[in-house]
């Protein structure tokens, strides 16, 4: 269990330094997740990511794919072979150049939120 706490603690990390403006949800031992100041017509939060431990390892949730899946364009294999669904990357370790690669997918994915005013 001690590569997976490293795993989620990095990618903590990674969310935590890209907080700014962004809303924590939850910060518990299990997760880490970040909504926006946006409502949603239902009145609820756009949800922007969240890192989650799972028995099979760590998943990483970040909502900007889903809203515009062409952010997957180009991503390195390294991150490619992780993804699972339209929104999720699952990870069991992380050497520098994956990091480096979720370091830029989440900046894109912020990028695209400021650009439609979400944060």
């Amino acid at each position: 269990m001690a590569e997976s706490d490293e795993v989620f603690g990095d990618l903590r990390s990674l969310l935590q330094s890209v907080s700014e403006g962004l809303v924590v949800r939850r910060d518990d031992p299990e997760e880490y997740s970040l909504d926006t100041r946006h409502l949603l017509p239902s009145g609820n939060p756009l949800f922007f990511a969240a890192v989650q431990r799972r028995k099979s390892g760590v998943s990483l949730h970040l909502m900007p794919l889903y809203l515009e899946p062409s952010l997957l364009d180009g991503i390195p294999e390294c991150l490619r072979r992780r993804v699972s669904g339209k929104s999720c990357l699952r990870f069991r370790s992380l050497d520098e150049p994956t990091r480096q690669g979720i370091r830029e997918l989440v900046g894109s994915g912020l990028e695209l939120y400021r650009s439609k005013g979400y944060v």
